[in-house]
């Protein structure tokens, strides 16, 4: 039997262990109501409708499809051992976001953004996007960018599964006039692999596992708002620094001068034929042939206006223990056969989840919704060269044209994000609200019960994706 040991708690994973949480719910209890008296005294500002909070832990695929709602979010039961959390916002389009998360296992890293709006001139459109995977890459011709023909990347990281996951549901604030609509995730103590491209033959077996990774978070938030004729999705992307590393085989394997690449697909579905324009020219990723194409402007356009547009902020925040950097990001899109060999067995897996278990269920007027990455016309790269194993934080924009605009020439900027708060500012407020929200329920909810308000034990681990591509067995 294959099976894999974790070294930070020394369990199978798989297997569950109770948790004596009465001092811990004690004490949360406490600083939870001191942390939500602060943010309530601290964050006065913006305007909030409860009358849309949702609090039902479990609803249906209704709610989702309803156009009726403005905005919503929470759980969806799969089985008994899975769940998918969703957020959903109906305001001149609509956004959805699904994450799959258990309460009973670690948690799965699997997420999906899809945006669905007809424009002006009735053309129908429906762009999704997911994260694919992440890449280690040595960057040896110093183009800031992985050249999969050159062998540059080292390993692909395998980002499993979180002993914790948070969410944050979706709130409405007024800022300038403009209303955000702003949720989130965060996945704590997340466990990974560092993946050899290619098996390699290391003391005379075959294998393509290369270390063990742990990485203290991975949070995902989002801003979507409109103004005038043009959506936008603003994210934030987090990742912690690696807590732990420990090499499988040999002791050489290190993050140390590496870069990060984050690869995403796309699903994109259109009534009338779509392009997809990189840098002016016409892309797709299951037909082209360089390894890496960098691009400051990537468009989808129908009959040479534009309709939707990826906007990836230049600029990235590295934080070290005792410093905080800015580096310059890159942004490259990539053929279908620049995947590593050895990761495509984890993509089909992933991304077959949501195809099966949440697409079937959307009420779309659009063809089926396939996520297969070999049928994704663009598949692309955002590049964080200078990583080391540290922290990072990256906010592109996805920019929706509701009146089509003429599809900019090549080197134009297209149409910024309007200037305005910072996402972490908005969030920051967003849920600063919400908590007084919560707190007033919750000191009613004390003063009618008299009874503690119980936290549910940590989850603790996942079913190890299929044992990890042929992890050999430990004893």
């Amino acid at each position: 039997m294959y099976r894999l040991k974790s070294c930070r708690t020394n369990q199978w994973i798989g297997e569950r262990k109770p948790l004596n949480t009465t001092k811990t719910r004690r004490i949360c209890f406490h600083a939870l109501l001191a942390v939500l008296l602060f943010l309530a005294a601290a964050f006065p500002i913006a305007e909030v409708n409860s009358n849309h909070v949702q609090r039902k832990s479990d609803i249906s695929f209704s709610a989702i499809n309803s156009e009726g709602s403005e905005y919503s979010s929470g759980s969806l039961q799969l089985s008994q051992d899975m769940n998918v959390w969703y957020a959903s916002i109906n305001q001149s389009t609509h956004v959805v976001f699904f994450t799959y998360y258990s309460k009973v296992y670690n948690s799965p890293i699997v997420t999906f953004l899809g945006q669905h709006y007809t424009t002006a001139n009735n053309t129908e459109v429906f762009i999704g996007n997911t994260m694919l995977l992440m890449e280690a890459y040595n960057d040896t011709n110093g183009d800031s960018v992985p050249e999969a023909d050159l062998g540059e990347i080292k390993y692909f990281f395998l980002v499993n599964s979180s002993e914790t996951f948070d969410a944050t549901p979706v709130q409405k604030t007024t800022i300038e006039n403009v209303s955000h609509y702003v949720w989130g995730i965060e996945y704590g103590w997340v466990d990974g692999f560092f993946l050899y491209p290619k098996d390699q033959i290391i003391n005379g077996f075959s294998t393509n596992l290369a270390a063990r990774v742990n990485i203290t978070r991975l949070s995902l938030t989002y801003d979507y708002y409109v103004k005038g004729n043009v959506s936008y999705i603003k994210t934030g992307f987090k990742i912690g620094k690696m807590a732990d590393f420990e090499p499988f085989y040999v002791q050489n394997v290190s993050s140390n001068e590496l870069g990060l690449s984050i690869l995403y697909g796309t699903a994109i579905f259109t009534t009338n034929p779509y392009t997809v324009r990189v840098n002016g020219k016409s892309y797709d990723s299951r037909t082209a042939q360089a390894s890496a194409t960098s691009t400051n402007q990537t468009e989808v356009v129908v009959e040479s206006e534009k309709i939707y547009e990826f906007i990836f902020q230049e600029n990235y925040t590295l934080y070290r223990d005792s410093a905080t950097e800015n580096h310059t990001s890159k942004t490259i899109a990539s053929p279908t056969g620049s995947l590593p060999p050895n990761s495509l067995e984890h993509l089909s897996w992933s991304l077959r989840l949501f195809s099966e278990d949440v697409f079937p269920k959307m009420d779309f007027k659009l063809p089926a919704i396939d996520l297969a990455y070999a049928n994704s016309s663009l598949i692309y790269r955002v590049c964080y060269p200078t990583w080391d194993g540290w922290s990072i934080e990256h906010d592109p924009t996805y920019v929706a044209y509701l009146v089509p605009v003429s599809a900019g020439e090549p080197g134009s900027s297209g149409v910024p994000p309007p200037a305005g708060p910072s996402l972490e500012t908005i969030v920051t407020a967003a849920v600063a609200l919400a908590g007084t929200v919560a707190l007033t329920l919750a000191l009613v909810e004390l003063r009618r019960t008299r009874r503690m308000l119980r936290i549910s034990p940590l989850i603790t681990s996942f079913r190890c994706l299929q044992l990890l591509f042929g992890c050999r067995k430990t004893y």
